[in-house]
């Protein structure tokens, strides 16, 4: 294996990686911030039912299953029995993309008091279904 570094042309040399690494977080960070999520998404949700390929699965549903969405861009995960996780989100249209997901979620219906998020598992489409509390 080799690895080579690349520096453009003019650039000063003594700006390390670590501060280029730090100033794409914070434009990262920026869009975050200014992100703000739909204002009919931000509330507390309990998961009603759950399907895959628009079956009932309604045996994965254990006990009681939560999302908050925060005004502020976080989202709140909670189930029963477990401390709740809570991470930054990242609205990108119908798309939600956050660190409590393995993968990004979609937006396949919102009222104001249903929503459905669904994800491709192994080829199959399951959708998460949430009543407003």
């Amino acid at each position: 294996f080799i690895f080579a570094g690349c520096t453009e042309e003019g650039s000063d040399s003594s700006e390390t990686e670590e501060q280029v690494i730090e100033e794409g977080t914070e434009e990262v960070s920026r869009g975050l911030e200014e992100s703000a999520l739909r204002p009919e998404l931000v509330g507390k949700w309990k998961q009603v039912d759950m399907r895959m390929d628009n079956q009932p699965l309604p045996q994965l549903i254990a006990g009681d299953n939560y999302l908050e969405f925060l005004p502020n861009g976080t989202v709140a995960l909670s189930t029963q029995g477990f401390d709740a996780d809570t991470a930054g989100i990242l609205q990108n249209g119908d798309m939600l993309m956050s660190d409590i997901w393995d993968e990004a979620l979609r937006i396949d219906s919102l009222t104001m008091n249903r929503l459905i998020l669904s994800e491709i598992i192994d080829g199959d489409e399951v959708s998460y279904i949430y009543s407003r509390e």
